[in-house]
């Protein structure tokens, strides 16, 4: 199995309660050659990283995801990826954003809850229909509808803040000084038979929470006993 190209990936790393560690992709595809797709250079890396860092403390319903301020955004990768699903280039861009970016929204959530984000393309369905990638903690999930869900308007609102974000990102690929030898845009990369890369169409956000068992995984626990009474006393 294997891609049917090059393509960039991009990875956004932080913290939640200084302690847990939380991650998510988005691959950015070529919607034309994927063979002569060019390596990531740091100007680019770090253009697309100052999208994500601007976004990242954007309020939910003002063009963000509502992400909790518990949540810290520390650094952006945005590489070249080969055929094979392995790093093309020899030289890797990891960008620190700086001092840790907090989340806008206040409330304190376990850091495992997760808010899943589905990317779909112009295929109905099969590979390279859709993709997905796993949001931290929101602060809409400490105000669920009485079905235990989030409400269909929370839910919408979410999916437009992702998709602000997607927006933004495809406008550097397509704004990019002097132009790129293939464009490209967010999307889906397949590596099932052949391959297949696909741009995304719509953002999508279902209402159901989701919980990622990894981001809780260094915490300290701190067990609290109670010694049940001997009854024959």
């Amino acid at each position: 199995m294997a891609y049917p190209g090059f393509f960039h990936r991009l990875v956004v790393i932080g913290t939640m309660y200084n302690v847990e560690t939380f991650n998510f992709t988005m691959s950015i595809v070529p919607t034309e050659n994927p063979i002569d797709v060019e390596t990531v250079d740091f100007d680019l890396a770090n253009a697309v990283a100052a999208e994500v860092a601007s976004w990242w403390d954007n309020a939910y319903g003002s063009n963000g995801a509502g992400i909790v301020d518990d949540a810290k955004l520390t650094e952006v990768k945005l590489n070249r990826i080969n055929a094979q699903g392995l790093y093309a280039d020899n030289e890797v861009q990891t960008i620190n954003v700086g001092t840790p970016i907090a989340g806008a929204a206040a409330g304190t959530l376990p850091a495992q809850l997760a808010c899943a984000v589905t990317l779909r393309t112009a295929r109905a369905r099969g590979r390279g229909s859709r993709g997905r990638f796993y949001l931290p903690t929101l602060g809409v999930l400490g105000s669920l509808d009485t079905s235990g869900r989030l409400s269909t308007e929370q839910a919408q609102t979410v999916a437009n803040g992702v998709g602000f974000l997607v927006d933004r990102i495809n406008t550097v690929y397509w704004a990019r000084d002097g132009g790129l030898r293939t464009m490209m845009m967010v999307g889906v990369a397949s590596n099932i038979g052949a391959g297949v890369f696909e741009a995304a169409t719509t953002v999508e956000v279902g209402r159901v929470p989701d919980t990622i068992r990894s981001r809780r995984s260094s915490l300290v626990e701190d067990h609290q006993v109670f010694t049940v009474p001997d009854p024959s006393h």
